[in-house]
């Protein structure tokens, strides 16, 4: 298992995404701290986070109504998403 091999800093954070169904691949992808498939058809995966410019890269792929917050305090991290694809629409400027 990658776990095994894998270790985070110890000042990484952990995230929650509410991922829409056509996403469900991501547990499948990376290092998780939990995976719950939700009756609504979403799943809630809990990851841990050590580098913004990473998930930046991964909320780009996924569904943008994702919600992606901080698991400590609740706080939302849509903010992070929105500037990553504006730097990229500033390079076709």
């Amino acid at each position: 298992p990658i776990e095994d091999e894998f270790a985070f800093a110890s000042d990484s954070d952990l995230v929650r995404l509410l991922l829409e169904p056509e996403d469900a691949w991501v547990p499948s992808q990376y290092p998780t701290e939990s995976v719950e498939r939700l009756a609504d058809g979403r799943t809630e995966v809990v990851l841990e986070v050590s580098a913004t410019p990473w998930l930046s890269r991964l909320l780009l792929r996924i569904d943008p109504a994702t919600e992606v917050t901080l698991v400590a305090n609740g706080e939302s991290l849509g903010g992070v998403r929105s500037a990553a694809a504006a730097r990229i629409l500033r390079r076709y400027d």
